[in-house]
């Protein structure tokens, strides 16, 4: 047991000095609020854009949810992304999910148009084994309405793939209860696009721990470690922490930070970083989320508020 609280310990340090989404931001209030933690915690019903694999451990047969983000930064303000995202168990061991995103920007004043992206992503799943689950995602974006290199270019597309593995293994803490989640996903894709940065490559690593004090309360924390690589444009080194307390599986509590270092020539800072904070409700079937994260004043995610609205069954 000391042995595995030490490496955990030392995931989590790692994890704090590196963060979230490589400046992509994801519509979920949930994963906001942990500060961005995607692969080794829980899934949820936006499963396309995290680690898809892992909702194959959910508990739920199905799961759908609705997101609106408000963003009030100084470099993305009066912008607004809508997401969704969804997934059903079609069997014991076979899953299927779909999600996206419809992000919006205030009218152009030189072009009188109104910017914007929109991304749709579809995943397979398979649990291979009572421990062990992967998954892979198909993604297209496609962006409108921007000025590139001073000519004016309305449509241009990228397409992209995920594939991402979940393990889940019981711990000798709280007699056996507590539950140590890994998880890992390798992406690329091809084509330009606006929003997402367009990565040729990335690979995330990410690990969880689940503590179920009793049955009213429980803890769960968790640590991703991600690297991102655009080709000649450079690179990017995240990683993010994050924690989620549940009371009588009514009320959540969220807390996170993330960090991450650019070397892309094309964004005005080098390094990034954000405090998040979330509550959560439960109510029957439905479950009401907020989340709100704070950074520099020029960042994306700075003061950006996040409400998402979720149904399961």
């Amino acid at each position: 047991m000391k042995r595995f609280l030490l490496c955990f310990l030392l995931l989590c340090g790692a994890g704090v000095g590196l963060a979230q989404e490589f400046y992509g931001i994801t519509g979920n209030a949930r994963r906001t609020a942990m500060g961005g933690v995607t692969t080794g915690v829980a899934g949820d019903a936006y499963a396309t854009s995290g680690n898809a694999s892992s909702a194959l451990f959910c508990h739920k047969s199905i799961q759908a949810a609705f997101n609106y983000t408000k963003f009030s930064g100084e470099t993305m303000r009066q912008n607004r992304m809508m997401s969704f995202g969804v997934y059903g168990k079609v069997a014991p061991r076979h899953m299927i999910a779909a999600g996206g995103d419809f992000y919006i920007e205030p009218i152009w004043q030189y072009t009188g148009k109104r910017p914007g992206a929109q991304r749709y992503e579809v995943a397979y799943g398979y649990k291979a084994s009572e421990r062990f689950a992967f998954a892979i995602t198909a993604r297209f974006i496609r962006t409108y309405g921007h000025d590139k290199g001073g000519c004016t270019v309305w449509d241009y597309n990228s397409g992209g793939l995920d594939f991402s593995v979940s393990a889940q293994l019981p711990t000798k803490l709280l007699d056996g209860a507590a539950i140590a989640k890994l998880g890992a996903k390798l992406s690329t894709d091809l084509g330009d696009d606006y929003l997402y940065n367009n990565y040729l490559f990335g690979a995330t690593l990410g690990c969880g721990l689940m503590l179920p004090f009793t049955d009213s309360h429980s803890l769960e924390v968790g640590v991703d470690a991600k690297y991102g690589l655009a080709g000649i444009w450079g690179h990017t080194i995240a990683g993010s922490i994050g924690a989620e307390y549940t009371l009588m599986q009514l009320l959540y509590f969220r807390i996170g930070g993330n960090v991450a270092h650019y070397t892309d020539k094309f964004i005005n800072f080098n390094t990034i970083g954000y405090g998040t904070i979330g509550v959560g409700v439960r109510f029957f079937h439905l479950q009401f989320d907020v989340a709100y994260s704070a950074g520099r004043r020029n960042a994306p995610m700075s003061n950006m508020v996040q409400f998402s609205v979720g149904l399961d069954f």
